[in-house]
């Protein structure tokens, strides 16, 4: 009579085995010889002390071509390379000022899904990935969602073009050199553009980087026609002192060159 052969569980003492301690290549191994055939499932839960529906599960499982987890469970849908490659990109997208939506995301993780599958499968069927699935990744890949600020495609090709940096410097030092304090003037403004109709935030995902505090932007596509367009700036001295604020307003109802000045007191 051949000896009984334990694989895995070879050095392990039944006495002292615990179902909950079973590892990856132990469930592996057991499906793999109930689908063989060497021997029925109740056979080994009764030696390793095993539930038999769970032997089963796991049979049942790689027979129908999905992987097993290391706990209950099915195993996660994108694998640690997939990971890397989203984590990537989303840091891509945000150095470059390209935001990444939520729908962008979404796509990103259906498509390293198939990846996933094509890897430890073989093929490229279609993944289909569930909504919670993908909100539970972002927590995993520590990505963030927040409301993008809008930005023109020529400012942020600007933006991102380090010379233009540089000139400006040079710029701005050949304006205020050998000059007071007192006259060397800066305009500090922000803007904001309120569309025309129902308005719709833009929720994009990132991955936050604490040596980068620039705003998330997303470039200006034309599609929101402009319903209120609001800027404030004020002018600020070397010195310290700054002068009154300024409100600039503009709407749909107003003419191309319509000026309307009023004071706040």
């Amino acid at each position: 009579m051949s000896k009984f052969d334990d694989g895995p569980f070879e050095n392990i003492r039944n006495k002292d085995f615990r179902y909950k301690k079973v590892t990856l290549q132990q469930r592996n191994w057991l499906a793999d010889q109930v689908n063989a055939k060497v021997n029925k499932a109740n056979v080994y839960a009764k030696r390793y002390r095993i539930p038999s529906t769970n032997i089963r599960k796991w049979s049942e499982r790689k027979r129908n071509g999905h992987l097993l987890s290391d706990i209950d469970g099915k195993v996660g849908i994108i694998d640690e390379i997939s990971k890397d490659n989203i984590v990537n990109k989303l840091k891509r997208k945000r150095k470059e000022q390209k935001s990444v939506s939520f729908q962008d995301y979404r796509e990103c993780i259906n498509e390293e899904a198939v990846e996933t599958k094509k890897r430890r499968l073989g093929n490229d069927l279609e993944v289909k990935v569930s909504d919670s699935t993908v909100r539970r990744y972002k927590d995993k890949l520590n990505a963030k969602v927040k409301n993008g600020q809008r930005k023109s495609r020529a400012r942020i090709k600007a933006e991102y073009d380090p010379r233009n940096s540089y000139v400006e410097a040079c710029m701005f030092n050949a304006f205020q050199k050998d000059l007071l304090p007192e006259v060397i003037m800066n305009s500090d403004s922000t803007q904001y553009f309120a569309p025309n109709g129902e308005c719709i935030l833009r929720r994009c995902v990132y991955i936050k980087d604490d040596n980068d505090n620039s705003p998330i932007t997303y470039e200006d596509d034309g599609s929101d026609e402009m319903g209120m367009f609001v800027k404030s700036f004020t002018l600020i001295t070397a010195a310290g002192h700054m002068g009154p604020m300024v409100l600039l307003f503009s709407d749909d109802t107003m003419n191309e060159d319509e000026v309307k000045v009023i004071e706040i007191c």
